[in-house]
C-alpha cells in the first residue's frame, strides 16, 4: 500500500511538473476574420474573358494564384481586414489593381481589361482593331488603284497595238 502511495504521489508530481512546462510553451491561437472574395474579369463591353489568370499579393509575396472559370469569375478565400495587391492577366494584357478585403463578408471585385475583342483567341484592343480597319482599308485602296493601273496599262498596249499600219508607196 505505502508503494502504490510513493507511486501516486510521485505521478502527481510528474504531471505537475509537465505540466508547467507545457504551459511555458502554449501555442496562441487567434481568430481570424477570413472573407470570400469573388473577383469578376472583363474586356470593355462587358466581354467575358474566360481563363484569365490571377495574382493576389500581400506586402509583394505571393499568396494565392487562381485562374479564372469559363464566366470569367474565380472565388478565394483570404484573411480579411488587409489590403492586397491584384494582377490580372488575360494572354497578355495585365492590371494591376489594389484591393481591401473587408474581414467575415463576402467582398466582389470587378476587373475590366482594355479589351475590346477577342478574335482566334487573340485579345484586341480598341486601339487594335481600328489599327486593323484603317489598315484594311488602305491595302483595299492600295489594290483597286493597282487593278485600275493595270487596266490602263493593258488599254494602251491593245490600243497600239490595233493601230493601223500606213503603208506608203515608195517612189
Amino acid at each position: 500500500m505505502r508503494l502504490k502511495g510513493i507511486l501516486l504521489i510521485l505521478t502527481l508530481i510528474l504531471t505537475l511538473l509537465l505540466s508547467t512546462t507545457l504551459m511555458k510553451h502554449t501555442v496562441r491561437c487567434e481568430a481570424v476574420g477570413l472573407a470570400q472574395v469573388i473577383i469578376e474579369v472583363m474586356g470593355e463591353r462587358n466581354l467575358v474573358l474566360p481563363k484569365a489568370t490571377v495574382l493576389v499579393f500581400y506586402k509583394d509575396k505571393l499568396v494565392e494564384r487562381k485562374v479564372c472559370d469559363d464566366n470569367g469569375k474565380c472565388v478565394m478565400i483570404l484573411v480579411g481586414g488587409k489590403k492586397y495587391k491584384l494582377v490580372v492577366n488575360f494572354k497578355g494584357i495585365e492590371k494591376v489593381k489594389e484591393i481591401y478585403v473587408s474581414p467575415w463578408n463576402t467582398t466582389i471585385i470587378k476587373v475590366k481589361l482594355p479589351v475590346y475583342l477577342v478574335v482566334f483567341g487573340r485579345p484586341i484592343t480598341f486601339s487594335m482593331f481600328i489599327t486593323l480597319i484603317v489598315l484594311s482599308l488602305l491595302i483595299l485602296i492600295g489594290i483597286i488603284i493597282l487593278i485600275y493601273e493595270i487596266t490602263l496599262w493593258r488599254r494602251k498596249k491593245v490600243a497600239m497595238a490595233l493601230k493601223p499600219v500606213k503603208v506608203g508607196i515608195r517612189g
